[in-house]
């Protein structure tokens, strides 16, 4: 999907020591969808954290969600751990 971009993260991004990528997802429109593929990982890989709550408790010391997720000026990412990501894939990206 065009609305679906996927991005592997490094030294630059957030979380990157955490997560190995993002999903990216713009605009108000798509939020059904972020919801939709959020719910999904959640019924999936169980609960997750938002972005800022593990920085701000240090969670990333601890043990950390297979997935996250931040919201920043109609930009919908989530975080996603190298074990979700081809189920994901397979799912919403058809690769």
């Amino acid at each position: 999907m065009s609305d679906i971009t996927l991005q592997k993260l490094d030294g630059r991004h957030a979380l990157s020591t955490l997560f190995t990528h993002r999903v990216k997802i713009v605009g108000t429109d798509n939020v059904p969808k972020w919801i939709e593929i959020r719910n999904w990982l959640w019924e999936n890989y169980g609960p997750g954290l938002e972005r800022e709550t593990i920085w701000v408790t240090q969670y990333h010391d601890q043990v950390v969600p297979k997935w996250s997720w931040h919201i920043d000026d109609r930009k919908y990412f989530l975080y996603l751990k190298e074990e979700t990501l081809t189920h994901f894939s397979l799912k919403y990206l058809n690769t």
